[in-house]
């Protein structure tokens, strides 16, 4: 299970409220720009890793799955393999360590600050720092061995992405 350094709980719990009293018969057809929430699920038999869950506010650009890694301890630590998938409506990527979590480890959610929503806009990932994020400058960037460059991992801010750091039990 995910047990945060930050405010997570109360963000994880109002979002699954709002979520599960939201209305989802109908996709959005409105373009992404803002990260809403960041939620981080329990470990489970099935997936002993746990889960991360991101949600927007629209609908994102196909393929922005791939600019989500998850660092051992901070981003210059090595990658740790996980999946992501988007949803059918492209307003929530969910990913999943492929092994469990070392219990007691520190690890870094990594977000490309250049996700952008299906029209191409950025989306906004200023919100993450109400959610315990930080945005990574580029003295951080260690642990990707010159593959974060593109246009998915940086904005035009020139922040290299938002970074969520977690403790694993």
């Amino acid at each position: 299970m995910f047990r945060s350094v930050s405010r997570f709980a109360a963000i994880a719990l109002a979002s699954a409220l709002a979520i599960a009293c939201s209305d989802s018969s109908s996709p959005s057809t409105t373009a992404a720009t803002a990260l809403e929430t960041v939620t981080f699920g329990p470990a489970t038999t099935t997936n002993p890793g746990g889960t991360v869950t991101m949600d927007f506010n629209g609908t994102m650009m196909t393929g922005m799955e791939e600019y989500v890694d998850l660092h051992q301890g901070d981003t210059t630590g090595a990658l740790v393999p996980m999946t992501c998938a988007m949803s059918t409506d492209r307003a929530m990527i969910t990913c999943a360590p492929n092994a469990a979590l070392t219990p007691g480890a520190e690890y870094t959610l990594h977000m490309g600050a250049g996700m952008t929503g299906s029209t191409g806009t950025p989306v906004d990932m200023s919100a993450g720092m109400g959610m315990g994020g930080a945005w990574m400058t580029s003295g951080m960037m260690g642990g990707h061995n010159g593959a974060m460059m593109g246009n998915g991992w940086t904005d035009t801010a020139g922040h290299g992405g938002m970074l969520f750091t977690f403790t694993a039990s």
